[in-house]
Formats: structure tokens, C-alpha cells, sequence
């Protein structure tokens, strides 16, 4: 009877596990494909909207130029949505693939960081850049690359109040580049800390609760950082900012 009982429940294990793989399968597969579907028309909206602010189409009036620019800003926090679905999708199948080669660390730090410029400028943020000449290089997917300092940098910008300090370093570890984003922000309790690299995770800060997010790009960020090799975590504190980490391996030195 033990024995019967002990089959009966492995095949019912069984079945349930491939069920819930072909549940799993169906939803990356519809992710997918919304993702796909999505991306003509915001990449038109984005189009027209821009060139509408451009003036291209004739002169606006203060109250177009904001609701143009409200639409902008909406349409372009869908892309960023939409973009992290179809990378996750692609991260859980398998399907991502990296194009490494050698990439100049300096640069990537620049790219990313300009990107927000607006932001720390309108919040008054005071930024340090510090990039060790001997840590400049290092072997990696560029886009992918930018992506990652992206989202750290964009977080650090978003959590740290107005008159606050965002620095972004990088120095050699051994065979790798240890490279940190940090900030004075809000900070992070330690029993959010592990939890906020969980796919959809948001913290309980109202701050937080405040901002726009899906609680995918931690998430992505790690997933990326480990397919290059390295590793990302986070050193936190509420009410005195937050310090992350990621590695990536150093481009090897040939005499």
C-alpha cells in the first residue's frame, strides 16, 4: 500500500511539474509576444511626439508643449516595460546571448550616466566619477553593459533627495573590475536588502511607493552581471544611502 501510495503521488508530482512548465512556457511565450506587438506603436507615439516638440509641425502653446511632453515621458516608461519583459523573457529561455569584447569602462560610465543628466541637474545632484586608469578596460557586452550601470545609476538618481551625492568608481579586483555605484539616498532595511533583486519586488518606502517601476531591473541587472561572470549585491542603510557592487571580468593583458 506504501509503495502504491509513494507511485501515486511521484506521477502526480510528475504531471503538476509539466503542467507548470507548460503554464510557464505559455506566459514567456505571451510575453513575448506582447512585447513584440508593443513596440511598433510606442516607437511611432515616441516618433510623433518628438517631432511635434521639435516645433516640426508649427509652433505649440505652453499647455501642448506640456501634454506632449507628459505623452513623451508616459511613452517612454512603457518602452522601458516593455524592454525589461522582452529581456526577461528571453533570460528565462535562454535566449539572450551576449556579444563580448573589449570595452573601454570610462566610456560605458560617460554613456550611462548622460543619459540623466536632466534628472541631476533638476535635483541638484553632485556626482564623483572615478574610474582607475589600470581598471579602463573590460571584456563585455557593451549594450548590456551600459544597461547595468543604467539601471544602478538611474536608481541612485531617483531614491537620493534633492542636494544629494551619487559616485560611480571602478577599480581592479584581481582577474576582475570591481565596479560600485553608490548614493545618499533613502536607503534600503536589511530585510528588503536580498528581496529587492526578486523579479516585481518594490520596497515599503513611500518614496518608493511614489516612483515608477516594475521592480524588474534589479533583477535583469543581476541576471546580466552573473552571464558576464561576475556578481552584483548591495551594502545599505535606511536614512544614509546605499552602496552597489557588481563585478565584470577585466580584459586579459597580453605581452
Amino acid at each position: 500500500s506504501n509503495a502504491s501510495l509513494y507511485e501515486d503521488v511521484r506521477t502526480l508530482s510528475e504531471d503538476l511539474d509539466k503542467k507548470v512548465q507548460k503554464r510557464t512556457n505559455e506566459l514567456r511565450d505571451f510575453f513575448a509576444t506582447v512585447a513584440h506587438e508593443l513596440n511598433t506603436p510606442i516607437t511611432a507615439i515616441q516618433g510623433y511626439t518628438s517631432f511635434l516638440l521639435e516645433g516640426s509641425a508649427g509652433p505649440l502653446t505652453d499647455r501642448q508643449n506640456g501634454y506632449l511632453r507628459t505623452m513623451h515621458k508616459s511613452s517612454q516608461r512603457l518602452q522601458r516595460l516593455v524592454t525589461d519583459l522582452s529581456d526577461l523573457t528571453r533570460i528565462d529561455s535562454g535566449r539572450l546571448t551576449l556579444h563580448p569584447e573589449e570595452l573601454d569602462l570610462q566610456s560605458l560610465v560617460d554613456e550611462a550616466l548622460g543619459a540623466f543628466t536632466g534628472t541631476i541637474e533638476e535635483k541638484g545632484l553632485h556626482t564623483d566619477v572615478a574610474v582607475d586608469s589600470t581598471a579602463g578596460n573590460v571584456h563585455g557586452d557593451p549594450q548590456r553593459v551600459v544597461q547595468i550601470l543604467s539601471n544602478l545609476i538611474g536608481n541612485a538618481c531617483r531614491f537620493t533627495p534633492p542636494g544629494g551625492k551619487v559616485g560611480i568608481h571602478a577599480a581592479p579586483e584581481d582577474s576582475m573590475v570591481r565596479i560600485v555605484v553608490e548614493d545618499t539616498g533613502i536607503g534600503i532595511p536589511r530585510e528588503e536588502q536580498q528581496r529587492i533583486f526578486d523579479r516585481f519586488f518594490r520596497g515599503d518606502h513611500p518614496y518608493v511607493r511614489e516612483q515608477a517601476g516594475t521592480g524588474l531591473g534589479l533583477s535583469i541587472a543581476r541576471s546580466l552581471v552573473e552571464m558576464h561572470g561576475g556578481d552584483l549585491w548591495v551594502d545599505s542603510e535606511p536614512g544614509k544611502g546605499s552602496t552597489f557592487t557588481f563585478t565584470l571580468p577585466a580584459l586579459l593583458q597580453t605581452d
